[in-house]
């Protein structure tokens, strides 16, 4: 009588494999999850490289970056972004929620490439991982900004504060441009 790979002692699973590959064997026969396929590992590599892959392509940050900053960001005119961000509520907050799914796919992608590349080198497909754990927390703390922007631009009485001063900073910067180029 052949026992379950499971009920094994130490010592019986070393000193008799044999024994061991039969059980096996009758536990795949009998187990509906390891006929189908599957294994109790985890993903395979080509499971992790096709969910990297996808996660990539199907990344809104493009949408983010071609298409609706480049509508509501004017380049060196502050008032007219601004007036562009209010006027324009709702792209806006597409935008700042293009970004953040681009970083819960970033925490993905970092996963499936580190099981992807772990039969490689698993030291190195950790430090890889890590670093773009890291890129992906550096670049939350900028999308932070965007949120804190989007709050002041939905609260009138920052907005009106925030147009004044900009108009302040503009008449300071250019006397002060002037003097520094007059050596006055």
């Amino acid at each position: 009588m052949t026992r379950s790979p499971w009920n094994l002692t130490a010592y019986e699973f070393v000193l008799f494999p044999q024994e061991r590959i039969v059980a096996l064997k009758q536990a795949m026969r009998t187990s509906p999850a390891l006929k189908s396929g599957l294994s109790d590992q985890g993903l395979t590599p080509r499971q992790a490289a096709l969910i990297a892959g996808f996660a990539y392509l199907l990344s809104p940050v493009t949408t983010a970056e071609f298409s609706i900053m480049p509508k509501l960001v004017i380049p060196d005119n502050i008032e007219q972004t601004v007036q562009n961000l209010s006027a324009h509520h709702g792209l806006f907050v597409a935008a700042i929620f293009c970004y953040f799914i681009t970083f819960l796919e970033d925490v993905v992608i970092a996963w499936a490439l580190y099981v992807f590349l772990a039969p490689v080198n698993r030291s190195l497909s950790l430090l890889t991982a890590w670093f773009r754990l890291v890129y992906t927390t550096i670049v939350l703390v900028g999308w932070l900004n965007l949120v804190t922007v989007h709050r002041l631009l939905t609260t009138p009485d920052y907005v009106t504060l925030f147009l004044a001063r900009v108009r302040y900073m503009r008449r300071f910067s250019f006397y002060y441009g002037r003097f520094a180029t007059t050596g006055q």
